[in-house]
């Protein structure tokens, strides 16, 4: 109808000018129909823009999305060139750049905190598609210079909207129309953005192409109205309209579809029956489902599990609402019957009416992800619980240090009754055994002192194995296997024992009408992929200790919290729940890892891995031990100053080093006993200090600062956490000793001893 008015309009005018009507009448007649047919143009560009935003709205986020899993967040204006993380993004934004010929460039930005806008990722750009990078424009940006275009389309993706930009913007590296997309870091806050460059040119093209047309139809339209041949003239030219915008469409449809297919993640274009419309090949990949299969279906039954139907109805119907996209997670299933669980991003496309017409889906499958936040998250908890655990042995060491200390003084007196005598034991052997309970807290802390050194283990394991044989019961086989090529391990030979008796004993309570238990040392080869469900795992080679029982097994919600404290599966009452958590700790304070399979009904096997080393184990090795040490005569005119924060700890030990023959300076702290040091310094043979002390100054900072003035000034530490913790760097000599609380008072006087000898 539009072409027939404008057709007699033009008629019109041939005829108003064949009567010698003015030519300006003729004219305004004639731009009547240019008015309109520029208004024809213009819709048809406002479409092919359209087509273009959608693509690109699809195309940001998807990016944006898996920058920020790779760890986007990770790349600052101080990362090297040369960094693994860095290239790897690189090689992203250059694949995605090479996949998709309508990208000209493809790079990400971040906010300072000071409030400059700098490149962090910009990777070589073949702007001229000749497959060399040549020449300063297309050559890899440096990280952290500065981009002085704060555009709106970037600002408002730094804001967190998803944005098209159709004002042109011109650099150093040429003119551009951007889409712009918020990158977000792991705690969901906006890290920085993600810009997709396209080529002005081509970017206007579509418009520009329509309005030469037009400019040139309606020239030969006028030309031709006083030659009589205006048909031929408009048929002309709305060919030539109608073939360009065929090929424009034609084209921007190709470059949608290559996208869409070659997304990594899943793409589902959806009408407002939920009905898909589009299947992209990550979409099959995802949910096992083929296109055939889903296209022109009610899809929703086939992954959206009954649990979840409910959460994805509120979403669907939210979208259909228009209230804005929708960022969701969810259970859903696959072809397979395969619970997992995706992420979702769904935008509404909004018709010309202002209502929806379709909805489009971004989805990932983030289940391994979620596994494992999951077990990191396990691993903070038991981190958390393990520093309480260590302070409480802490305090709880100093309190059985001074109920064994006095008993020892009590027990030294040579004229004390036979019936005190056992009391004072029983006291002081109470005591020890509840320090044997601090350091099971402290092995589940991994702060438990420890003695490494080079050992087979599977000699271990033959002793401990003959020891534990006879707890067994005439109703279990219990087995020993010894694998071949055994290399030795790192490890304290005492806590080695104890991860043994542990697993053991709790494979034996399994069975209580009886069964098979099979305890083996094997040399085994951990491979790349063995390492993905369990993050301390290394690969290469590892000792493997493996307790495996017939008993009852282990229901499956309960493996996620077998290292738990306290947490048992025992019946009334029978079972702590620091078992397994102490052995837990044992094995990480080892360098190595565990893991569990067991079956409900047929048994349980208990795997513990161990790095090797190089190192051969010694022929002969004792423990260097510190007890029933006499008092020293010759110490009469030694001095020891004493620095404890705790006073009944310091009140114990200038005691019992006064009953050994020594003579005693004491201090509360580390200022107290600086002051102490200037004043009688020259008295001061040997130096005992608690580690961890208040007021500023530490035990090894105190004896830092008095061996700048007097080198080789013995020195005592003494500590209820461990060596490990409390002196790493610390190397036991005749002059350097550490005393692990509770101590004896025998020890502490030996440990003397042999420092001032």
């Amino acid at each position: 109808m539009h072409e027939r008015r404008g057709f007699f309009a033009y008629c019109f005018c041939a005829a108003s000018l064949a009567r010698g009507a003015s030519f300006h009448a003729g004219y305004g007649a004639c731009g009547g129909y240019s008015n309109w047919r520029w208004w024809s143009v213009q819709q048809a560009g406002e479409r092919a823009r359209a087509d273009i935003e959608r693509l690109v709205v699809a195309l940001a986020p998807t990016y944006a999305l898996e920058l920020g899993r790779a760890g986007h967040e990770k790349i600052t204006p101080q990362t090297q060139a040369n960094d693994p993380l860095y290239l790897e993004l690189i090689e992203r934004l250059k694949k995605w750049s090479s996949l998709n010929p309508a990208v000209a460039d493809i790079y990400t930005m971040r906010r300072l905190p000071d409030g400059k806008i700098v490149l962090i990722v910009d990777a070589e750009t073949d702007y001229d598609h000749n497959g060399k990078f040549e020449g300063s424009r297309e050559q890899r940006t440096s990280i952290g210079e500065e981009y002085e275009k704060q555009t709106p389309g970037l600002l408002l993706a730094l804001k967190g909207r998803t944005n098209f930009d159709a004002d042109i913007v011109s650099d150093r590296w040429g003119e551009w129309v951007s889409a712009w997309s918020p990158i977000y870091d792991s705690k969901g806050k906006v890290d920085g953005v993600v810009g997709i460059d396209f080529d002005a040119r081509d970017w206007l093209a579509a418009i520009s192409e329509d309005r030469r047309n037009a400019i040139t139809g309606i020239a030969l339209i006028l030309a031709f109205v006083a030659l009589g041949s205006t048909a031929l003239a408009m048929l002309n030219a709305d060919l030539a309209e109608r073939t360009a915008a065929e090929e424009r469409y034609r084209k921007a449809d190709e470059r949608m579809q290559i996208t869409i297919s070659q997304m990594p993640v899943a793409f589902i274009e959806w009408d407002t029956r939920a009905i898909a419309k589009t299947w992209n090949p990550a979409a099959e990949r995802i949910f096992g489902f083929k296109a055939e299969e889903m296209l022109d279906k009610q899809t929703f039954a086939a992954i959206v599990p009954p649990a979840a139907r409910a959460q994805v109805d509120k979403v669907w119907s939210d979208l259909l609402a228009n209230k804005a996209g929708s960022h969701s997670i969810n259970d859903n299933i696959t072809k397979h019957g395969r619970t997992i669980v995706c992420e979702w991003i769904n935008t509404p496309l909004i018709g010309p009416d202002g209502k929806v017409d379709e909805v489009f889906s971004l989805a990932q499958d983030i289940t391994e992800r979620l596994n494992l936040e999951k077990r990191i998250q396990q691993g903070q908890r038991l981190n958390a619980v393990g520093q309480l655990a260590a302070g409480v042995a802490h305090d709880f060491n100093n309190i059985l240090t001074i109920i064994t200390g006095h008993a020892g003084l009590l027990l030294g007196h040579k004229d004390i009754p036979v019936n005190m005598r056992a009391d004072l034991e029983h006291i002081e052997s109470a005591a020890l055994r509840a320090s044997s309970l601090t350091h099971r807290l402290l092995a589940f802390s991994r702060q438990q002192a420890m003695f490494p050194r080079p050992i087979h283990l599977y000699e271990v394991v033959k002793n401990t194995a003959a020891m534990l044989s006879r707890t067994m019961g005439g109703n279990i086989a219990f087995k020993v296997r010894i694998g071949e090529n055994l290399q030795p391990i790192d490890a304290d030979p005492a806590m080695m024992e104890q991860v043994i008796t542990n697993l053991v004993l709790n494979a034996r309570d399994s069975m209580p009408r009886g069964g098979t238990l099979i305890v083996a040392v094997e040399r085994v080869e951990i491979f790349g992929e063995a390492t993905q469900n369990t993050p301390d795992a290394q690969p290469g080679t590892a000792v493997c200790l493996s307790v495996t029982d017939t008993g009852m097994g282990i229901a499956a919600e309960h493996l996620p919290h077998l290292f738990e404290p306290f947490f048992t599966t025992k019946k009334g009452g029978d079972g702590t729940g620091l078992g397994l958590s102490v052995v837990h700790g044992i094995v990480k304070q080892h360098r190595g890892w565990m893991e569990v399979e067991s079956v409900v009904g047929k048994g349980t096997t208990v795997r513990a891995y161990f790095p090797p080393t190089d190192k051969q184990p010694e022929i002969e090795f004792s423990r260097r031990t510190v007890a029933g040490a006499s008092p020293d005569t010759s110490g009469r005119s030694r001095t020891v100053l004493v620095v404890e924060d705790e006073p009944n700890v310091r009140k114990l030990a200038c005691a019992t080093l006064q009953r050994a023959g020594y003579q005693i300076i004491e201090a509360e702290d580390g200022p107290h006993a600086l002051e102490v040091w200037t004043e009688r310094k020259d008295e001061v043979d040997l130096l005992l200090t608690d580690m961890i002390m208040l007021n500023g100054i530490t035990g090894g900072e105190l004896a830092q600062l008095l061996l700048r003035e007097r080198p080789g000034l013995p020195v005592i530490y003494a500590s209820a956490y461990s060596m490990e913790l409390t002196a790493p760097d610390l190397l036991e000599t005749d002059r350097q000793a550490f005393l692990q609380k509770p101590y004896l008072v025998e020890q502490l006087v030996s440990a003397v001893q042999r420092c001032l000898s």
